[in-house]
């Protein structure tokens, strides 16, 4: 199975006998297999070339401008049926823990990072995007695919898995 880890940053994956992976990060300095900027489009890849892709803490960092471009992206390079599966924070959980805890609610550095990510390195580690589990399906299935699990993580992101319909 051929795999993508789209935006992988340093949880780099080893490819075994039954998942051959490529590590796609903008970043050098973290060694991916392939330096490459998700908002660049097309992606270096042939269509349907991949079984799986994971876009885990990674697709919010795209300008909510480019999200549409990128999802399409990523359907064509995915096999029909093939898997795609996101993390990234989930924007209601957020809320509902700020507005309703005030333990989370008065402390800013949490929220900061929870809304707009690390800044750890730069620019690319801010949170360009935002999403709920609503927003997220329904922009999945608006690109072809079919959602077939998605849910809070029991704190402040979303799992989706959804699969590319098979037209």
């Amino acid at each position: 199975m051929k795999c993508l880890n789209l935006g992988c940053g340093l949880d780099k994956r080893k490819s075994t006998s039954e998942e051959e992976w490529v590590n796609v990060d903008v970043r050098p300095e973290v060694e991916p297999d392939v330096v490459w900027d998700m908002e660049e489009l097309p992606y270096p890849f042939k269509d349907g070339e991949f079984d799986l892709v994971l876009l885990k803490d990674a697709l919010e960092h795209v300008s909510w401008r480019k999200i549409d471009d990128v999802i399409e992206e990523v359907r064509r390079i995915l096999k029909p049926g093939g898997k795609l599966i996101i993390q990234c924070p989930d924007l209601e959980a957020i809320a509902t823990k700020v507005i309703l805890s005030p333990k989370y609610g008065s402390d800013y550095k949490a929220v900061s990072y929870w809304v707009y990510g690390s800044g750890d390195y730069g620019p690319p580690s801010f949170h360009r995007a935002g999403f709920t589990m609503k927003a997220m399906r329904k922009l999945l299935k608006a690109h072809g695919f079919v959602v077939v699990r998605l849910q809070n993580d029991g704190g402040t992101n979303l799992i989706c898995e959804a699969i590319k319909r098979q037209d």
